[in-house]
């Protein structure tokens, strides 16, 4: 898949029905960031996510008013029965999880913590620029790149920000976030991080800070990025063969 945030991104939809497909396609995600999985696995762990995540402070009256004018909801659904019926659901981000960030660890936890919470997770995905297993199920999108420790869009996000996914279109855009509240589904034209640069550094050396608990022949430093198959640059060197569908 392609973004107007990232080059590429790789969507796993296991598990999941046409009913679900369709329900994820064209839908309008609030993000809730996570720095690193630690923090994610705390959240949706807890019996008081949906709770928690009702009293976010980026849920303002303008913003619901637009959620619900987008799905035809009632002007005065509750925020607990948006939540409930998918008029508000939510993109749950782990960054700093990339190859060169942290390893490129497995994420499968914070997929089986959701799975927990059937309101939230019926409407709501995970986004990262980590793995995920084999068995994961469910709506998940990983290996984002460029990755956050990389200067990557994933890691410039923050709670607030809306993203549309089109999945029959592979694509997930940053939303121009004035425009939706006017009523307009308007990907932003040129997503820049000039606005974020403090909070983009800050992030970057709470990466390096964190890379202290990986063993060092771990952190995978001399490979390419997931876009690429996460392979040792001098492998990727000698692969010039270009790919065809009939290749063996």
């Amino acid at each position: 898949m392609r973004g107007n945030f990232f080059s590429s991104c790789t969507l796993k939809v296991a598990g999941m029905s046409t009913e679900s497909y369709q329900r994820f396609n064209g839908r309008v995600f609030l993000v809730r960031y996570y720095d690193n999985e630690m923090p994610c696995n705390r959240e949706l762990s807890s019996g008081n996510l949906v709770d928690n995540l009702c009293q976010m402070p980026e849920l303002t009256p303008e913003l619901l008013a637009a959620l619900r004018r987008n799905y035809g909801a009632p002007p005065d659904e509750d925020v607990l029965t948006m939540v409930k019926n998918g008029t508000l659901a939510f993109a749950f981000v782990i960054a700093g999880q990339g190859p060169k960030a942290f390893g490129m660890p497995e994420l499968f936890a914070p997929s089986q913590y959701l799975r927990h919470h059937g309101v939230v997770e019926r409407t709501s995905m995970m986004i990262t620029d980590g793995r995920y297993s084999g068995v994961t199920k469910g709506a998940c999108v990983g290996h984002v790149v460029p990755e956050a420790y990389e200067g990557g869009g994933i890691g410039a996000l923050a709670n607030g920000d809306l993203l549309w996914a089109r999945l029959s279109d592979k694509r997930i855009d940053l939303l121009d976030r004035p425009a939706f509240l006017r009523g307009e589904l308007t990907p932003m034209a040129a997503v820049t991080l000039t606005g974020r640069a403090e909070l983009v550094a800050q992030r970057r050396v709470a990466i390096e800070h964190r890379q202290r608990q990986v063993a060092a022949c771990s952190i995978l430093d001399n490979v390419t990025d997931a876009e690429y198959g996460v392979v040792p640059l001098a492998v990727h060197r000698r692969a010039t063969t270009p790919w065809t569908a009939n290749s063996h």
